[in-house]
């Protein structure tokens, strides 16, 4: 009988710990406790919002009657990923939702803003670099980023093979 207690009370811990645990963690977590912190294989970007840009262009206004007509570009490296449709006369709180996909979400990306001129060349507003995921910072499905007096947020999924 104590063969049998005690074959049973074995059985029992080899099946509720170590790697029998594989496939129950949550998405984005492994281990024993699912305390280890999986990097994705790649994060969509669903939206970005624009809350704050440079007023001006270096005390003079980016186009000469109105304000700027606003567009993005989403980089990795050199290699571009999205560029969004045009905001005439923007104002700060602007929203784009480009739906693209990070495949490399460890690498260095930016988001360069840009006024579009239909006369002359398009004036450069400013950008901000980033990497879409930070190890062991959890996964926040929203990302703020400040640089340059551009504050952007950006709401995002995680995706695991």
């Amino acid at each position: 009988m104590k063969h049998l207690v005690f074959s049973l009370f074995l059985a029992s811990l080899i099946f509720s710990c170590g790697s029998d645990k594989i496939g129950m963690c949550p998405p984005g977590y492994a281990g024993i406790d699912c305390v280890t912190e999986v990097a994705p294989t790649s994060m969509l970007l669903k939206r970005v919002r624009i809350t704050n840009f440079p007023a001006t262009d270096g005390g003079a206004g980016w186009d000469l009657t109105n304000g700027p007509d606003v567009y993005i570009k989403i980089l990795r490296g050199t290699a571009l990923l999205y560029e969004s449709g045009t905001f005439d006369n923007a104002t700060p709180a602007l929203t784009y939702n480009p739906n693209t996909t990070f495949f490399a979400p460890e690498s260095r990306h930016s988001i360069l803003l840009y006024d579009f001129d239909s006369t002359s060349g398009d004036d450069y507003m400013g950008g901000i670099e980033f990497t879409p995921y930070a190890k062991n910072a959890g996964f926040p499905t929203e990302i703020t980023l400040s640089a340059g007096g551009i504050s952007a947020s950006l709401a995002v999924e995680y995706e695991f093979n």
